[in-house]
């Protein structure tokens, strides 16, 4: 027995001749029932041909896709999981080419075609077999790519969310799901990522820091949740097997989610509900820089900016030692009744503090901290924030006069960090 051509992305091909295929697809687009949307890739591969993606709003998964080539060959492409809705345009597409172009003959697999009724139905129920087929295979992940966001199938999950649904109902959810994950909350930021090496182990995880704002959650083994001043690091299926009857928060599939900004009691709550390691966040320190009086010289700051550019590690006294550690944070003020006072670059402390030698050649005894200092100027520039902008920023500190090493607050952390960000405005 012949199989049957549907059960892969199947390219309806014919010659375009003279026609416009704006016109084409403008036209069955008019004619069909749903909203649609067209997007014409403005830069094809090769000079000379057309590209477009049509979307069934709300309803397409993977998109149609609509190609030219320099030959005048156009080929129409419906995936292997596009909904009953994406096979319905496409065939309004071809019976629209079958009867206002009689001499444009169809094909599919070199063959003539003729895009019937019964065609559409074996289509869709082949599609749809598909899909069920993978949506009740146990212990595996199938993951699809979508025409905007790709999504992930585990069968396990699926149960777990769909309890008590038979196998066609179920892929009916499915489907469902896998559309509205291309179009739903396309306003809301996603929230960053990252990579970490696992420990003593050259492997490495990715995982997601995640917020209680309006944020769209991609695909990650593991979740960093940000709560006051901790941040706690959990596996995924933790963080979902806690969340997953949470009103703010919408699982698309066992890795995507979304969050609606809930009240902070109740993402405490949340917080404390999910199994993880509890990390402390890092703490922010003000280092001062008196070119005038420290050993660390202009000159030596010059030689540094030209030899390694605005990337470069040493190492810096610390008043407030007590509670730093290796991961936190500074930005260093150059003060004095020199030029340019202010900001003139930021880093992290590599290494935990330890005492050392006074660098002033006292006899008393001085505690340091190694630092990867980052985004350096140069000494000639103005600086990244004048002292101008951070006593208007937050008065509470002394920006003229101070000792270097001091310990801000979280909330004056991130008020400094607001700064620089609409200094530094991110791409």
């Amino acid at each position: 027995m012949n199989r049957s051509p549907y059960y892969k992305s199947c390219h309806f091909e014919f010659l375009l001749g003279d026609l416009d295929p704006d016109q084409i697809l403008d036209n069955a687009i008019e004619d069909f029932k749903m909203s649609c949307k067209k997007i014409v890739n403005e830069q094809p591969p090769h000079q000379g041909e057309y590209h477009a993606s049509i979307m069934v709003t709300e309803h397409s998964t993977q998109a149609l896709h609509f190609f030219v080539n320099r030959n005048f060959l156009a080929s129409l492409v419906v995936p292997l999981f596009a909904t009953r809705e994406e096979i319905a345009l496409a065939f309004k597409i071809l019976r629209n080419v079958e009867n206002d172009f009689e001499n444009h003959q169809l094909s599919l697999l070199d063959k003539p075609f003729s895009p019937t009724t019964e065609a559409e139905r074996e289509m869709w129920e082949i599609h749809f077999n598909h899909l069920k087929q993978i949506v009740c295979e146990p212990e595996i992940t199938t993951i699809i790519g979508g025409a905007i966001r790709r999504f992930a199938i585990t069968e396990s999950f699926i149960r777990q969310k769909y309890a008590e649904m038979d196998a066609h109902s179920l892929t009916n959810c499915i489907f469902d799901d896998f559309a509205q994950l291309q179009y739903a909350y396309m306003e809301y930021e996603p929230f960053n990522t990252g990579n970490a090496r696992r420990d003593d182990s050259d492997e490495t995880f990715n995982f997601a820091i995640i917020s209680n704002r309006d944020g769209y959650g991609e695909a990650a083994e593991k979740v960093a949740i940000d709560c006051e001043n901790a941040i706690k690091v959990a596996d995924f299926f933790n963080f979902w097997d806690a969340a997953r009857d949470n009103r703010y928060i919408t699982f698309f599939d066992p890795n995507q989610f979304a969050i609606n900004e809930m009240p902070e009691e109740e993402w405490q709550e949340l917080y404390d509900s999910i199994q993880g390691e509890v990390l402390n966040k890092p703490k922010t320190y003000i280092l001062r820089w008196n070119p005038a009086i420290s050993s660390y010289t202009l000159a030596r700051y010059c030689e540094a900016v030209l030899e390694y550019g605005d990337s470069f590690s040493m190492n810096w006294s610390i008043y407030e030692y007590q509670d730093a550690k290796k991961g936190d944070l500074f930005y260093m003020l150059r003060e004095g009744d020199g030029e340019n006072p202010g900001i003139v670059f930021r880093g992290v402390f590599a290494s935990d503090p330890y005492e050392g030698d006074d660098w002033a050649g006292s006899d008393r005894k001085r505690y340091y901290v190694d630092i990867d200092c980052m985004d350096a100027i140069s000494p000639f520039d103005p600086p990244h924030i004048t002292d101008e902008e951070l006593t208007a920023a937050i008065p509470e500190i002394n920006w003229q006069r101070g000792h270097s090493g001091q310990l801000i607050t979280p909330q004056q952390a991130d008020k400094l960090s607001e700064l620089w960000d609409r200094h530094h405005p991110k791409d």
